[in-house]
């Protein structure tokens, strides 16, 4: 079944939260900062009998992180939870929004799994891929680099059509990582 087929099988390509820049990070984990701040000064509060202003702080402070950890996760979704990869016998397509991008098997340089802190990414490369592309991977990428998170219907669909050459290093990455399907 190639690409131009409708009935493609399409797989989301990302499944986890993605935080392209600081200031996406800094709302993430300062949301953790205020949840657990709200959290300990609410228990401080009940536990020696304090009311008003302080119950107040940690209320505000657990509301505060809240919010920030839904709207971090809500960007990541809109950002980049709609985009889309299929793979064809040629080549693979990559979806999003209302652009496709296509990478010609043949144009194929490299492909690899890489771990980062919430997920593992697999990847196929029209070039080599840098250290500094894998670096916060896949944020740090170059033009020329498919990838999607790993999943096992994905995983499947993508070894199906990727040329045979890459099977056994992928295979032994994926082996090296002991990714469970």
């Amino acid at each position: 079944m190639e690409n131009e087929n409708s009935r493609v099988k399409k797989f989301q390509v990302t499944q986890s939260l993605r935080m392209p820049s600081k200031a996406l990070k800094f709302f993430y984990y300062g949301s953790f900062v205020l949840l657990g701040g709200g959290a300990i000064t609410a228990a401080v509060c009940i536990i020696t009998g304090i009311r008003g202003v302080a119950m107040g702080i940690a209320a505000i402070a657990a509301f505060l992180g809240l919010i920030w950890n839904l709207a971090v996760h809500f960007i990541s979704e809109n950002s980049f939870g709609f985009s889309r990869i299929s793979f064809g016998d040629r080549y693979m397509m990559f979806y999003f929004g209302e652009d496709k991008f296509k990478l010609d098997w043949d144009d194929v340089v490299e492909c690899g799994i890489e771990k980062t802190r919430r997920a593992y990414w697999v990847y196929a490369s029209d070039h080599a891929v840098s250290a500094k592309e894998k670096k916060e991977f896949p944020e740090n990428v170059d033009e020329g680099v498919f990838y999607f998170n790993y999943y096992w219907n994905s995983w499947e669909e993508f070894m199906k059509f990727v040329p045979e050459k890459f099977k056994p290093g992928l295979e032994a990455r994926k082996a090296e990582f002991a990714i469970q399907d």
